[in-house]
């Protein structure tokens, strides 16, 4: 929770507003089921991705800790993306946050 609450003080500092919520970690990211999407929709999950749950794990297994920042890339129910140059920027913002968060965290 202390790095969530750092990164969010760091994206107010920034600007930037979050949106704090459920993921669902996946190893399959475009599911045959479309009615999947829908159903998380309704359970308030805000994104899907592929790393998180490992992440997690790992930094239990071995006493660390973890936080997922994530950028959206993709509306998968409507196969809708952003441009290369949006991809850039939006991922550039969130590298600024993560360590923003980082520098808040370390006090």
């Amino acid at each position: 929770f202390g790095l969530a609450r750092s990164a969010f003080a760091a994206a107010e500092m920034l600007g930037i507003e979050p949106k704090v919520g459920v993921v669902h970690s996946a190893d399959l990211f475009y599911t045959p089921d479309d009615t999947v999407f829908e159903m998380m929709e309704e359970l308030g999950v805000l994104a899907v991705e592929m790393e998180a749950a490992g992440i997690y794990g790992a930094a239990a297994e071995h006493g660390g800790r973890a936080l997922t920042i994530l950028t959206a890339s993709d509306h998968i129910p409507s196969r809708q993306s952003i441009s290369s140059e949006e991809r850039e920027r939006s991922f550039g913002e969130m590298i600024e946050l993560a360590l923003e968060a980082l520098r808040i965290d370390a006090g």
